[in-house]
């Protein structure tokens, strides 16, 4: 019924190594929120409310990473099928500066334009969230390019040859 399911020696091992970068930057990125939820919670509603719409900037920029990182993910593989390693470090500048440059204005709009009366503690987590923000779309990018590179890799050095064996070149 699963016959797809079985593979070569060692398959589910790469694939394995493959989504450990990306499982981890998830991992991190659920602790976070719930790290959050329960140091805040005991702290009163009030609080766990301010929290809960501070992280909504959060959740729109991890939206657009994700859609930056996707985007990536298919222009890297076509320019690698052609070996067109410049139009790949193009594409990872572009991506880079564009994660980069959204994360700088939502920063820069939570701190500078805040909503109604906002307390100078509250500024400065607005900046400490919004930096750390910023370190979490570059982390959670270069753990996707790198997941990226080391399956491209694999492919190159392990199924390239066989391909090429089994086609006659």
């Amino acid at each position: 019924m699963f016959s797809y399911l079985r593979r070569g020696p060692g398959f589910y091992r790469r694939v394995g190594g493959l989504a450990v970068p990306i499982i981890l930057q998830n991992l991190i990125t659920s602790t976070l929120a719930m790290a959050d939820t329960f140091m805040v919670g005991m702290l009163g509603e009030v609080p766990m409310a301010a929290v809960t719409l501070a992280n909504i900037p959060l959740f729109v920029m991890q939206l657009f990473f994700f859609g930056v990182q996707s985007g990536s993910a298919v222009l890297i593989s076509q320019y690698w099928g052609r070996q067109d390693r410049q139009s790949i470090n193009r594409v990872v500048g572009v991506a880079l500066w564009a994660v980069n440059l959204v994360s700088i204005t939502f920063a820069l709009v939570l701190l500078l334009i805040p909503g109604g009366s906002i307390s100078q503690e509250m500024r400065t987590t607005a900046l400490a969230v919004s930096l750390t923000t910023l370190a979490m779309g570059n982390v959670a990018f270069l753990l996707y390019d790198r997941a990226l590179h080391n399956m491209l890799q694999a492919y190159r050095i392990l199924w390239q040859p066989r391909l090429h064996k089994m086609l006659g070149r």
